[in-house]
């Protein structure tokens, strides 16, 4: 995952360091430190909105399962063209349900992201090196880390985007299937 410290080149500082050279590759490294904890939080916030949202999806499935099997028996095996839109839209409402639960299982699945080793080849770079040298290849190698941790984190955001769509569609169907249910059962009731 990570490579070892030793293995980048130290930059080319001038021979002489002064202490405004210091302070801006200090601050070069601050900025590339907190950009990488900004894009890390992002990461995290997205698990955490995926497992909330995963909990109450799979709380909803298994309501809604419950619910297909109390359905009217009645309504099993379907005579009508009422009956089998309520079947059609039962199926697609679990079809809807199920895409939203594989697209947050998604963001949960495990993702690494690059970070720098803190290891001997770590400590002995520390050591070995100017404290401007320093700077500059810890914002350097922020910088390279950047790039693969937000394609990562990008693509978690887009499978919470579509679990959160297929959870919309699913909120529609079901719906439809409300009004299906209450639209069969008052012809139910309507003596013939």
């Amino acid at each position: 995952m990570g490579d070892a410290q030793s293995t980048i080149p130290p930059p080319q500082a001038p021979a002489k360091t002064s202490d405004e050279a210091i302070k801006k590759y200090a601050e070069l490294y601050q900025m590339a430190k907190e950009v990488f904890a900004q894009e890390l939080d992002r990461f995290h916030r997205l698990d955490q909105k995926a497992s909330m949202l995963l909990s109450a999806l799979t709380v909803i499935i298994g309501a809604f399962t419950l619910a297909i099997k109390g359905l009217h028996p009645e309504c099993l095996p379907p005579s009508s063209c009422l009956e089998y839109i309520i079947i059609a839209s039962c199926l697609l409402l679990f079809f809807c349900l199920a895409k939203s639960w594989y697209h947050l299982v998604s963001v949960l699945c495990l993702h690494t992201v690059r970070r720098a080793p803190l290891n001997e080849d770590s400590l002995n770079f520390f050591n070995d090196n100017r404290l401007i040298d320093i700077y500059f290849s810890q914002a350097k190698r922020f910088a390279e880390f950047l790039p693969e941790n937000m394609a990562k984190t990008d693509l978690k955001a887009a499978h919470f985007g579509k679990a959160y769509w297929w959870l919309r569609v699913a909120l529609f169907v079901f719906i439809a299937v409300a009004l299906s249910y209450a639209l069969w059962l008052a012809f139910q009731e309507v003596p013939s």
